[in-house]
């Protein structure tokens, strides 16, 4: 059985019992979705290539093979791409996927994306109803989404946060 929790309170958890392998799969935040272990953290729709960054936001390393992320527009053929076997996030770390070569749909200026986990749990999601000035991105990492000027595919958004 699932069960809320606040955020700080998880976190206290991770700290002091052993990190992320713990059973966190019980842990539902109060959102709805399954605790934030890998979040998206960066969304480019424009110009091309648009690309998508997922940040592990804990200290231990995180194997998310097999898990999906789509658009706004899953049942169309082509718009959910599969994390590839082997696919592990380090700890505090980041990936990014673009458009030309790793995923085939485009990110529009309305759109949205959705990232679950092998078990089609939703882990994650952010939409938008227009392209950013600049790019999507949590400030901090793993916080709250804004528009900044500057992409930093693959790193930390702190350079680019206000």
């Amino acid at each position: 059985m699932n069960r809320a929790v606040d955020s700080r309170v998880l976190l206290a958890a991770i700290l002091c019992c052993g990190g992320p392998r713990t059973a966190l799969a019980d842990f539902v935040f109060a959102d709805g979705f399954e605790s934030p272990l890998v979040v998206i953290n960066e969304v480019e729709s424009n110009p091309s290539p648009d690309f998508v960054e997922f940040h592990n936001a804990t200290a231990d390393w995180i194997d998310v093979s097999g898990w999906t992320f789509t658009d706004a527009d899953p049942v169309t053929p082509g718009h959910v791409y599969t994390f590839a076997s082997g696919t592990i996030i380090p700890a505090g770390g980041f990936v990014v996927y673009y458009e030309t070569t790793d995923f085939t749909f485009g990110l529009g200026a309305t759109d949205e994306v959705h990232l679950y986990d092998t078990t089609g749990r939703q882990r994650d999601a952010f939409g938008w109803t227009a392209h950013a000035a600049g790019v999507f991105a949590r400030c901090p990492d793993a916080g709250a989404f804004r528009d900044v000027p500057t992409p930093t595919a693959g790193s930390s958004n702190a350079s680019a946060c206000p």
